[in-house]
Formats: structure tokens, sequence, C-alpha cells
């Protein structure tokens, strides 16, 4: 398997979580999912980057319609951690102050802990800041790609560490329990299908996505540093749309823009 391509345009997040009054006396992975840097839109910005990802990944306790397990009502967003791994033991923390979007959209930003010595470590390791494309990029036909990570056992058979594909997220800075997923890295192509919605658009993909890449920025292809949205999920099989079934679900980047205009960076 090859390595990761010199730019990077998404990462893995993780969500901790530790209930000490539950017993718990250590982080466990609460969920995984993707992210994107994105660069700060107004000059009176606190921050110099935005890390978007999905709200579901960020905070599962405010899904209970996505999420039925009856411990998670005992989780909170103070419970909660959050840490990117960009490359075996190397890790990025990030506040735990998400914003959510005030209308139910499935996005959240968050920010670097740190941010001047975070943004070095993932420019050292390639990452590139996406703009966030200006266009309703909703044309159908348009051909664009998914870059993203998904969630899957390590059931490889090399324990060297050499393919930097992986991202094994076993065990955190504070001895976290041994979780043996694992983030890799795909890029899967994709074709707008739907412009239906300004607040959401659907593509279809080359291979079917799996719960990690909610948060994946999706690119053009003609210039796949400009991002025209952001992955929420997929099309259920039980949707009446039967020629949409297991297409990716995005909200597009207008609507992405408009939230850290208005919400985030006000």
């Amino acid at each position: 398997m090859g390595s990761l391509p010199t730019i990077r345009r998404s990462l893995p997040l993780t969500c901790y979580f530790k209930l000490p009054d539950q017993g718990m006396k250590s982080y466990a992975v609460l969920s995984r999912g993707t992210c994107f840097l994105t660069p700060s839109l107004g000059e009176s910005s606190k921050n110099r980057v935005h890390i978007l990802a999905s709200a579901h990944v960020v905070s599962p306790f405010n899904f209970p319609q996505y999420f039925t397990e009856d411990w998670l009502s005992f989780v909170s967003q103070s419970d909660c951690k959050y840490i990117i791994h960009i490359d075996g033991d190397t890790t990025i923390e990030l506040e735990n102050d998400p914003v959510h979007h005030p209308g139910g959209a499935d996005v959240s930003a968050l920010r670097l802990s740190s941010e001047d010595v975070s943004l070095q470590k993932l420019y050292e390791y390639g990452t590139v800041p996406l703009i966030l494309d200006d266009k309703q990029t909703a044309v159908r036909k348009t051909l664009l790609m998914v870059d993203g990570f998904e969630v899957t056992d390590d059931d490889s058979d090399d324990s060297s560490g050499d393919d930097d594909d992986f991202f094994s997220e076993g065990q955190s800075n504070d001895n976290d329990d041994r979780d043996n997923r694992v983030h890799v890295h795909q890029i899967v192509e994709s074709l707008v299908v739907s412009n239906n919605l300004a607040n959401q658009h659907l593509a279809s993909t080359a291979a079917t996505l799996t719960d990690g890449y909610c948060g994946a920025p999706i690119c053009r292809q003609d210039d796949d540093l400009r991002c025209v949205g952001i992955v929420e999920g997929t099309v259920s099989e039980n949707s009446k749309e039967t020629s949409f079934h297991q297409c990716a679900s995005y909200i597009p980047s207008p609507h992405l823009k408009a939230f850290l205009e208005g919400v985030v960076e006000r």
C-alpha cells in the first residue's frame, strides 16, 4: 500500500471521553471521523484557521436519533477531548469548545490548542487549509473527490509501522484504553447528482462511504484545494428516492462559509 499523498487535505479526528463518576479511570474512544482545516475568513478572527467536522462525530450525545446506546446520556461536552493523530505518536490536541451550527446542520467548528505550535506541526506534515468555494458548485455531473478516512479494524500483519496510510489510536498521551481500530486514508471519486436543496447536495461515489468519512471535505477534481462541501453521511437504503441510495450527502461550501462568518467569527 502506498504512502499518503504529499498534500494532506483531510485529517483523522478522534473524540475521547472519560466519566470519573461512572468509575472510568482513563479515556476511551467515543467517536471517530474526518476533519479538515480552512482559513479564517475575517481579519478580526481570533484564530488563523478553523477545524470543520461533523457535529454528530464531535458531540454524538446531541444526536439520540443516530445513536441508541443508553450510556451515551451520561456523556456531556465537558467529558470529552479531541485528538488528531497525524503520524505515529505525533498528535494534535483541539480545544474542547466546539461551535455547533445553530440551525442544526451537521457541522461543527473547533480550534487548535496552542495554534502556532500545532499549525507548524500540521504544515510540516503537509496539511493544507482548504478554501471554501464561493460558488454554488452544484452543477450536476461536476466531478468531485471525497478525501477522508475509513475507520476499520487493524488486520495488518505488518507491525513495523512503516506504512503511514495507517494511524493507530490505541493509546493517547495519558494512557487511554487500547483500541485496535485505525483510520485508513482514502480518496473516493464522486459526481454531483442532486442540487435540489440549498443546504444539502448529493453526490454518487465510486465506493460507498463508511462512518469514518463523516466530516470529510469534498473537493473539485479540477481544483483540488477548493472545498465544495463537507460529508454528513450517506442516503439510506430505506429512502424513497431509490436512485440516490448510498449517495454521499454533503453540506455545500456557501452554507459552511455563512456558518463561519455569521456564527463562529462573530
